[in-house]
């Protein structure tokens, strides 16, 4: 693995840690009605589809454009529908905090994307700065 995903990795995994914490210490402490005991497993289901699809893209970001264009969209629809499948089965088993896992879910997700497309967007800087 390169350095850049290990960075990445690194960074995600404490992301996660700062989430969880901050969530189980501020959220749980205060008002329990909208902490889900569901949260641990929820990031780390986010961190390994974004590990595993941010190394994917690290792979394809050295392909022409066209192909990486192709690539990208098709790895995003890809990670979107396995995210969506996910949460629609979740909310079906846990209806009785479907609220509370969505609204969770939403933010963790946004937290996760904006982490992820940072580092994207300074990999693809850095890739057409060196041509």
């Amino acid at each position: 693995m390169t350095r850049k995903i290990i960075s990445f990795l690194i960074g995600l995994l404490l992301l996660s840690v700062l989430i969880w914490i901050t969530a189980w210490f501020g959220v749980h402490r205060l008002n329990t009605l909208w902490y889900t005991n569901l949260l641990p497993f929820m990031l780390g289901f986010f961190y390994i589809m974004n590990a595993a699809f941010f190394i994917i893209f690290s792979y394809i970001n050295n392909a022409p454009i066209k192909v990486f264009i192709k690539k990208f969209l098709l790895l995003f629809l890809v990670k979107f529908l396995i995210y969506f499948t996910t949460i629609i089965v979740v909310l079906v088993f846990f209806k009785s905090d479907a609220i509370t896992i969505a609204l969770t879910a939403m933010i963790v997700y946004t937290i996760f994307a904006i982490y992820e497309l940072s580092w994207m967007l300074t990999m693809i800087k850095r890739k057409n700065n060196n041509k």
